[in-house]
């Protein structure tokens, strides 16, 4: 059944996977829908095996903390997540595609698409090319002077320096990782809009001591003309002189 919400726009995702190279194996991906305002609608967590086999990068593994055994065993195979993911798009599209929102968000689609997850003629039918990544927000953040310019830009830092409440033993999972991606992107539009806000309130004392001082400006003008005034029309009247007798022969 199609989700019944006019409202449902953004689709936030995370991936974690083997390695970051292209042979490297997807393991786990996590999917958030979310409204205009960005909350939370829908979600989906998929956790693939591979019957052939697994590409292992060490270093990954070790920040995953993923235990492959009881991964493999638990896990679905590519079908499977390929047939749940499709029918989570179709509850879940409007009208139309959903904007997706990611930190590094072109690794998480590389790796959607390369998997065999989505075919690229999938993902365009239900998700647009128009992605928000937090990491570019947080770049350009920099660049606006909000954040500092030595400000590392992964996810647990910036959501440190956002004081996002962290739960570390869940960091590096897809379904938490996507949780607070969204978080993240909450808390850089609400400094837009403090931003917006306050230069509104600026724009708003500057207009008003501008009319105040037009305002100043116009009283002493019209009081420099009543004065200009009076004193045109005092020079204008003849002065008042005393009347005096006119002589006669008897005086």
């Amino acid at each position: 059944m199609k989700v019944k919400y006019m409202k449902v726009k953004y689709i936030a995702f995370d991936c974690e996977t083997t390695g970051i190279n292209d042979k490297c194996n997807l393991l786990t991906v996590s999917f958030i829908t979310l409204d205009n305002d960005l909350n939370k609608i829908d979600s989906l967590d998929l956790s693939l095996k591979q019957n052939d086999g697994y590409t292992i990068y060490p270093e990954a593994m070790d920040i995953n903390k993923i235990d492959l055994i009881k991964h493999h065993r638990h896990s679905l195979d590519l079908f499977q997540a390929k047939d749940k993911l499709l029918d989570f798009l179709r509850k879940n599209k409007g009208q139309y595609n959903l904007i997706p929102i990611g930190h590094n968000i072109q690794f998480d689609i590389k790796f959607i698409k390369s998997s065999g997850l989505l075919t690229e003629s999938e993902y365009s039918k239900f998700i647009s090319y128009n992605s928000i990544d937090t990491v570019c927000v947080a770049q350009f953040l920099k660049l606006s002077g909000f954040l500092n310019e030595k400000q590392s830009l992964s996810l647990v830092n910036l959501c440190t320096f956002a004081k996002l409440q962290r739960k570390p033993t869940l960091e590096h999972s897809s379904d938490y990782d996507t949780q607070m991606t969204v978080e993240l992107l909450k808390y850089f539009k609400s400094m837009s809009q403090a931003s917006q806000a306050s230069q509104v309130s600026q724009a708003s004392q500057v207009s008003q001591a501008s009319q105040v001082s037009q305002a100043s400006q116009v009283s002493q003008a019209s009081q420099v003309s009543q004065a200009s005034q009076v004193s045109q029309a005092s020079q204008a009247s003849p002065p008042n002189l005393p009347n005096k007798k006119r002589k006669t022969m008897f005086d």
